[in-house]
């Protein structure tokens, strides 16, 4: 079980050690809401230090996508930068995007929307990316990455990822 601001829920942490790192993602539900929060962490058990570079907090790019149940989706879309261009932007099958700290997805035809953003932005610089759209299913591919530049992890050393929020409302 876990409690936080946002409130109480239970929580899975699944680890994998493999010789000279250690890997684990945290998954909370939270009660008597429809959210999630999800985090990870990379352990160097080695005797040398890592180069971190980008962490995939959540990828299913390769493995699954998310689906509406229809193909017109809009995008809110934050810039990097608090002068770069931000806006809406219906998914199509051509382009991915790529909004920053936050995003909302929104299915007007339904009237549903998914709300994700990380709630920390204290390690990282922190995206959302989708890629293209398959119209006639209303499916996409979506990763979260935490860009850790030249962040350096120390033998014995551990990486924890900023904690990021999924919101589901119908």
């Amino acid at each position: 079980e876990f409690t936080d601001a946002i409130g109480r829920g239970r929580e899975i942490d699944v680890r994998v050690d493999a010789p000279g790192e250690r890997w684990s993602v945290t998954l909370g539900l939270y009660d008597e809401k429809k959210m999630m929060a999800i985090s990870a962490s990379a352990g160097n058990k080695s005797s040398a230090d890592w180069q971190a570079g980008r962490f995939h907090l959540l990828d299913i790019s390769g493995a699954g996508y998310l689906g509406f149940d229809t193909g017109n989706v809009m995008m809110h879309v934050n810039g990097y930068q608090s002068w770069s261009n931000c806006g809406i932007v219906k998914l199509d099958s051509l382009k991915r995007n790529t909004s920053y700290w936050s995003t909302l997805f929104y299915a007007p035809d339904l009237y549903y929307s998914i709300l994700i953003g990380f709630l920390t932005n204290s390690q990282a610089t922190n995206s959302i990316r989708t890629g293209p759209m398959q119209i006639e299913t209303g499916q996409f591919q979506l990763s979260f990455t935490s860009d850790l530049g030249s962040l350096l992890i120390p033998p014995g050393g551990e990486f924890r990822s900023d904690r990021v929020i999924v919101s589901f409302d119908s």
